[in-house]
């Protein structure tokens, strides 16, 4: 959850980033983007190409929109999760 007196804006912290890795329309992605920048804190979009079976054992691709900075610091844990990790450029272009 990103808003809301209980949401990740709420929250005191520094420097987060939210990984959006459901099927969520992009107008809403950007939109809550816009949010978390505001904040201080990067979004990358980063559907799954498996559906959540084989994301579970790590079998799947993930598309994965934001900027390269965003990208590669949490590129590390992608990897855990997925067998391919592809960034595709700016957010919402993962799609």
């Amino acid at each position: 959850m990103i808003e809301g007196d209980n949401g990740i804006l709420a929250v005191d912290r520094s420097d987060l980033i939210w990984l959006e890795m459901s099927v969520t329309d992009a107008a809403e992605v950007s939109r809550r983007s816009v949010a978390m920048a505001s904040a201080g804190d990067k979004t990358l979009d980063c559907p799954t190409q498996a559906g959540c079976h084989r994301t579970a054992t790590g079998n799947t691709q993930i598309l994965a929109g934001a900027d390269r900075a965003a990208f590669e610091t949490v590129l590390p844990i992608l990897t855990t999760i997925g067998w391919r990790v592809l960034h595709t450029g700016a957010l919402n272009k993962a799609k």
